[in-house]
């Protein structure tokens, strides 16, 4: 035994159920500042372990490269897509998908006016995306692919056959 344990006590695990998505996970006795740490990796398996979907590349019309801007868009193309990075995705498949934004209303865009097809659901349509002014029109088409943890753009192959497609650091 460990003179740890000797002084505490061995931990326990209790785990109380709150309903089908929460539960909460009690460990003790434990040490001072082991709760921060065992609770640290804890959360940093999980999160590097949770399935998830989420927009993996931009394509937006006569645009090729994250530093320009689109005429009659409020938002430069790198907040639209630091945007596009807050939306909340579930994909039933592991096939990429499109999605597609293509308005001319003016005023704020939000995430449920993107298109999307039946495998793929917006969670937080509420999200905001851009906002239009008088006379300006978006037209973007975006790969969600699902996956686990977080790729990189420098560690993602462009596709050969899309030009002007930007691609975007993937958090699953």
């Amino acid at each position: 035994m460990h003179q740890i344990q000797a002084d505490i006590g061995v931990p326990r695990i209790k785990t109380e159920q709150i309903d089908d998505n929460h539960a909460i996970f009690i460990i003790s006795p434990l040490p001072t500042g082991y709760g921060l740490t065992v609770g640290n990796a804890m959360r940093r398996v999980l999160l590097s372990s949770l399935p998830g979907a989420c927009v993996t590349g931009v394509k937006i019309d006569g645009i090729s490269h994250e530093y320009s801007t689109v005429k009659g868009v409020k938002d430069s193309v790198l907040d639209i897509t630091l945007n596009l990075k807050q939306l909340h995705l579930k994909k039933e498949n592991k096939e990429p998908s499109k999605i597609i934004l293509s308005t001319g209303k003016v005023g704020k865009i939000y995430a449920k006016d993107i298109k999307t097809p039946s495998e793929v659901e917006i969670l937080n349509p509420d999200a905001y995306i851009t906002t239009i002014e008088k006379g300006g029109k978006i037209n973007m088409e975006m790969i969600v692919e699902k996956g686990v943890g977080f790729i990189p753009a420098s560690h993602k192959k462009k596709i050969e056959n899309e030009t002007n497609l930007i691609i975007v650091d993937a958090v699953f």
